[in-house]
């Protein structure tokens, strides 16, 4: 059987119905998606350190 696009509540609608049902129940706004990016580069934390060659503490 095909696929076929259906509405929140099972019911078939056309591809342009569907786009209609995503753009107003499903988009971010852009002032939402600002305030929930990663702060990381902001938060003053360091990369952890990444270590090279033998472990030193059996040497």
């Amino acid at each position: 059987m095909p696929y076929v696009i259906c509405d929140t509540d099972g019911t078939p609608v056309t591809p342009e119905q569907a786009r209609h049902i995503i753009a107003e129940r499903w988009t971010v706004t852009e002032d939402v998606r600002r305030r929930r990016r990663s702060n990381k580069s902001r938060a003053g934390k360091t990369p952890h350190q990444v270590l090279t060659g033998h472990d030193q503490r059996s040497a």
